[in-house]
């Protein structure tokens, strides 16, 4: 709360009732005069009174109350989408159609991986040029901050790489879940194997959706994957943590005060770009093998179907949790072969994956030089 503007993210605001989290409950906000409102839920002009299914659903759902504030919309798959952007002064002329413009481009992209999700309004809510970086992703919303603000001559506008990210998790993490994640237990830290899955995932999607989309042209996607390929071949800490130790290791790292602020890099490997990592080499493997018939969209909705689909477990949601067994079935099923000892190798262990095969496969190659790079094979075939 500062002059600029009030916003909240409900984990850290309101209490809750014990044995209670799953009864209705209502939000009444009164701003300052002349300030407005908005959140994911907002379906009226400076909408004061909200009710929420449950606990849960009330502090998922971040809210911005400002004098000002830029909104925009517009309609993919019969949903509306906001764009709320709250910028630290005067953005330069024309950013703010190119801006809306490029969400529109990651959205309609990003819903043809695993179909429309299920709602009728979501809703970005954006903080450009202001202290700080992060990005979070919510049922309903995601709310982004990037402290760099908009300059016209940028091929990615601040925000946009971030959006990219979370936006993919409306159905990864949000909807399709690791069994942790939903309902939560708030009282504690929470430590599961899969955020590889669920943030590195999400990650090689969000870098693709770039390209995907039409925001970013071919050449910057190879250089994009290629430095992915790198921290995945030299990062020290990646031989001393596995995919799957990273993902428990969370609750120390992922915001955390770093214990060990000169020696990280030597003793752990994110999760996401691990995770990442791992996408890229399984979107590649299941091309080849499939003659680009299939690919890690596969995956990932065989993973959906079987938890999504499946009977509610719990108040929170349709469907139940997902463990790392889950994500193994759904990838042995799309490959056609037993993937548990990829897993253990690759997931549960620190051996390095062997880029370059795959890449031969799709037509391309890895340059090891100063600045690594994907190059196409001349005589590859489409």
């Amino acid at each position: 709360l500062d002059p600029a503007h009030a916003n909240w993210n409900g984990a850290a605001l309101f209490m809750y009732v014990e044995n209670h989290k799953q009864d209705p409950v209502t939000l009444a906000i009164t701003p300052v005069a002349g300030w407005h409102i908005l959140n994911g839920d907002t379906r009226a002009p400076d909408q004061r009174d909200y009710r929420f299914e449950n606990y849960d659903r009330l502090i998922d759902t971040p809210t911005e109350v400002a004098p000002a504030f830029m909104v925009d919309s517009f309609v993919v798959d019969g949903r509306t989408y906001r764009t709320m952007v709250h910028h630290n002064g005067a953005p330069p002329a024309g950013v703010r159609e190119r801006f809306v413009s490029d969400v529109e481009k990651i959205v309609r992209y990003e819903n043809s991986v695993f179909s429309p999700p299920p709602l009728d309004h979501y809703t970005f809510l954006f903080h450009i040029g202001y202290a700080g970086g992060d990005g979070m992703e919510h049922l309903y919303s995601t709310q982004i901050i990037d402290r760099r603000p908009w300059v016209d001559s940028l091929v990615v506008l601040p925000g946009i790489g971030t959006a990219a990210h979370e936006y993919f998790h409306v159905w990864n993490v949000k909807r399709v879940r690791p069994v942790a994640l939903g309902p939560f237990d708030y009282t504690r830290e929470q430590y599961q194997p899969s955020l590889w899955v669920a943030e590195g995932w999400t990650q090689y999607y969000g870098l693709s959706a770039l390209h995907r989309s039409g925001i970013t042209d071919r050449d910057e996607f190879y250089r994009t994957m290629a430095n992915l390929i790198r921290s995945n071949l030299t990062a020290p800490g990646r031989k001393e943590v596995s995919a799957r130790m990273a993902s428990f290791h969370a609750p120390f790292w992922d915001g955390a005060v770093q214990q060990q602020p000169t020696n990280g890099s030597q003793t752990f490997f994110s999760y996401y770009t691990k995770g990442a990592g791992l996408a890229l080499y399984l979107d590649l493997m299941i091309r080849e093998k499939s003659g680009n018939k299939r690919s890690l969209d596969d995956v990932f909705n065989t993973l959906k179907h079987m938890v999504w689909d499946a009977p509610s477990a719990t108040y929170y949601l349709q469907g139940r949790g997902y463990t790392e067994g889950d994500v193994e079935r759904a990838a042995s099923r799309v490959v056609g072969e037993d993937m548990h000892p990829w897993f253990e190798r690759y997931v549960g262990g620190t051996a390095d994956l062997d880029y370059d095969a795959l890449l031969a496969g799709a037509g391309l190659r890895l340059v090891r030089e100063d600045r690594w790079r994907i190059e196409e094979v001349p005589d590859a075939t489409p």
